[in-house]
């Protein structure tokens, strides 16, 4: 693992000023996966402390959604700011990582082996680790959920893609995006990456927040909802569902009120 401590140097003072970037500190990140180098970021309060860590999956695919500036000084320095370190990764194949990106396939591990990288750190509190992701990334988080992980508290997404297949549908653009990445014509494969045809398989002991808006384009709202009902119906108890019917989705229009539901839930599992 390499850490290199780069501080906003891409910031004009006066965004950094508005954006209190002076009381967080921004590392560039490398780490093994297995044998893959794989390149990310972490945010962290510059206060001395132990802090709860929030793993930040990004959205999107391949190169589309990677972590670029705009992002570290928009969500994931939202999320550190309310006392969280956020560690996030490119995935294999992206920004800089070896490998390729498979959309939930050996990018997958890229997740889990951010572990040993946490752990290393000391002012992680490891014991206190929680998830989020949009887009792409509730599909990553929920994925990751159904990998009898045991070191994760808990997991917000927000307009999370669920379906793969009623997706395509919808968008064969995205399918054709996507069609280098994996093999898009197996039926099987498909429905394995979906987090809504397996909802069985999701560990129903870690709390859930879902956030979905239902102007929604990029993923289709109604399968939020259908995902939710077939959670409880599955014994899932720990489920915080969120509809915003005007909202797209990004959650423009609500995007206060979001980030309000999101920090309020993770503050509750994470800084019990």
């Amino acid at each position: 693992m390499e850490l290199l401590l780069i501080d906003w140097n891409f910031v004009d003072k006066e965004t950094i000023k508005s954006l209190s970037l002076d009381t967080l500190s921004l590392y560039d990140l490398s780490y093994n996966s297995d044998g893959r180098n794989i390149k990310g970021y972490i945010v962290k309060p510059k206060a001395k402390g132990i802090y709860p860590c929030i793993i930040y999956n990004r959205g999107g695919s391949k190169e589309f959604g990677e972590i670029t500036g705009k992002k570290l000084i928009g969500v994931i320095r939202t999320i550190a700011s309310w006392g969280y370190v956020v560690i996030a990764s490119q995935y294999s194949g992206n920004g800089g990582s070896e490998g390729k990106d498979e959309l939930s396939g050996m990018d997958l591990d890229d997740i889990v082996n951010l572990k040993p990288v946490i752990d290393s750190l000391d002012y992680i509190d490891s014991t206190r680790i929680g998830m989020t992701g949009a887009s792409r990334g509730g599909l990553m988080s929920l994925n990751i959920l159904r990998k009898s992980i045991d070191w994760v508290r808990c997991v917000s997404i927000k307009a999370s893609l669920l379906d793969i297949a009623s997706e395509y549908v919808t968008r064969p653009e995205l399918k054709e995006f996507q069609s280098d990445m994996y093999d898009i014509n197996s039926d099987e494969l498909v429905k394995a990456k979906s987090p809504y045809q397996n909802v069985e398989e999701i560990d129903k002991t870690i709390p859930l927040q879902i956030i979905q808006g239902g102007q929604d384009v990029q993923v289709i709202p109604s399968i939020a909802i259908k995902f939710f009902n077939k959670l409880i119906e599955a014994g899932h108890n720990n489920v915080d569902f969120h509809y915003f019917s005007e909202a797209d989705h990004g959650l423009s229009q609500v995007i206060k009120e979001s980030n309000i539901l999101q920090r309020e839930f993770f503050n509750k599992w994470l800084k019990k």
